[in-house]
């Protein structure tokens, strides 16, 4: 199964030999609404799973993911299946549809969407779903 993904090195670069699971970064010119999250959410779990990548990831990406590391809770344990660049509500910002579960090896239970500035990486939104 994919690893989830840590924080990015300082050049995108995972640590030497280690493969990262990293979804590839879209990019879209939709303004996100605060009801377009739950749906995101919902379905999370039909994203395919991102693939472990060896070598640089690339540097939109890493820059992306390191924003959305920053302005959310998530941790080394969540599975980021999807990263958007995209608006939210008329800002520019990062979307990151993860599924996390209770730890220990155990299957995903839910889905979290966070929502963050990509200027300054602040939190704007968030959302959960059951799965």
């Amino acid at each position: 199964a994919p690893r989830a993904v840590s924080a990015p090195a300082e050049a995108g670069l995972p640590a030497a030999g280690e493969a990262r699971a990293v979804p590839s970064l879209e990019r879209t010119d939709r303004d996100f609404q605060p009801e377009d999250l739950e749906d995101l959410a919902r379905r999370a779990r039909e994203a395919a799973p991102p693939t472990a990548q060896q070598g640089p990831v690339p540097r939109a990406t890493a820059r992306a993911l390191d924003c959305v590391l920053r302005g959310s809770d998530l941790a080394p344990d969540d599975l980021i299946v999807r990263l958007i660049e995209a608006r939210f509500q008329g800002a520019p910002a990062y979307l990151a549809v993860a599924l996390r579960g209770p730890g220990a090896g155990q299957p995903p239970t839910k889905a979290v969407v966070w929502v963050v500035a990509r200027e300054g990486c602040g939190p704007l939104a968030y959302s959960q779903q059951a799965l």
